[in-house]
């Protein structure tokens, strides 16, 4: 008897053989074998055959494992899920893969997800306002330390203390000068990370015809 799970570890339905299940879910009986046969050696120890543990986002596993080792299922298959955290500690979500959640956190304006993995599992550093961890190093962490999410930190390399300067896009004139990029944010009405990124790329913020320079810039 088997078990065809979602990739969380919850049960979707039952089957007596994995050939009829992939009948049902139009896959190869093998694929679910194989998976049910990973997760089997996983859970007692022992070296699976390969890292398939799912078919389609679907889990297969025998019904006397899942009995015996639900707990251990769940925690493999969510394990790896990538987290999102507020500043405030606060878990905002959860994804599958790093490509997930780009897709997410930054509305689908970015399609590589190759800048998470420089914030994932750092707690000084952040993705659009998240820091991003895995759910097992998430735990980890906070078993050491409960307060270890909640603690602020300095994400600018020290540009948020750098003055900057105001202008028009449309002749290049200058408009006003900033102590500070977090004040020059809070003036346009939008966030330090959205400004230091307008001025990383030279672009037009917000589209409202201005541009911003660091003042140690030439």
């Amino acid at each position: 008897m088997y078990y065809i799970l979602d990739n969380n570890g919850n049960i979707i339905k039952e089957y007596k053989t994995t050939l009829i299940a992939a009948e049902e879910f139009k896959t190869s009986a093998n694929t679910f074998t194989v998976c049910s046969n990973n997760i089997a050696k996983i859970i007692r120890g022992e070296e699976p055959r390969n890292g398939v543990l799912a078919v389609k986002n679907l889990v297969c596993v025998k019904v006397k494992d899942y009995i015996e080792y639900e707990k251990e299922i769940k925690w493999l298959l969510t394990k790896n899920d990538i987290l999102i955290i507020n500043r405030e500690g606060r878990v905002c979500g959860s994804f599958k893969s790093l490509q997930d959640t780009i897709n997410v956190i930054s509305r689908g304006k970015t399609k590589s997800s190759s800048g998470l993995c420089y914030s994932l599992n750092k707690v000084d550093s952040e993705s659009y306002g998240y820091r991003i961890a895995t759910r097992e190093h998430y735990i980890n962490m906070l078993k050491k330390d409960i307060m270890y999410y909640h603690k602020e930190f300095d994400n600018s390399g020290g540009r948020d203390k750098v003055p900057v300067s105001m202008y028009k896009i449309e002749d290049g004139s200058f408009v006003k000068d900033f102590d500070s990029i977090t004040d020059a944010a809070k003036y346009m009405g939008c966030t330090t990370e959205g400004l230091r990124q307008a001025i990383k790329k030279e672009r037009d913020l917000l589209k409202a015809g201005y541009f911003f320079k660091y003042k140690d810039i030439k």
